[in-house]
């Protein structure tokens, strides 16, 4: 069954809150009169964790030098490759492999740098 614009809605309003495991997809579900798997499920196409990551900006580093400073989206048109691959480079398992090559950053409000 298709989700309405109300069912969406609430949805967003406790994004962050199931981000921040403060309520459950169950407890969600309930508000919004649907099974936890399916709002489970909305969760995930809409991108889930991503959805607001996207929306931060990052410093992408080569062999430790500055290469851009932008969104997901921005960084991922710069280079030419899809956003995913750009949420690799921020991944400790590109960390551990690649020392010295690109590595993504998260900027944080207050300017100080924060690995992903």
């Amino acid at each position: 069954m298709a989700w309405t614009k109300e069912e969406e809605d609430l949805l967003w309003e406790n994004l962050e809150k199931i981000e921040n495991r403060e309520v459950t997809f169950g407890q969600v579900a309930e508000k919004i009169g649907k099974i936890p798997a399916t709002v489970y499920s909305r969760y995930r196409k809409l991108g889930g964790e991503r959805v607001r990551e996207k929306k931060l900006e990052y410093a992408l580093y080569k062999n430790e030098e500055l290469e851009i400073v932008g969104t997901i989206s921005e960084i991922a048109k710069h280079r030419g490759v899809k956003e995913d691959t750009i949420f690799f480079y921020g991944s400790s398992s590109n960390k551990k492999r690649n020392k010295k090559g690109t590595i993504l950053v998260k900027l944080s409000g207050q300017g100080d740098l924060n690995a992903l």
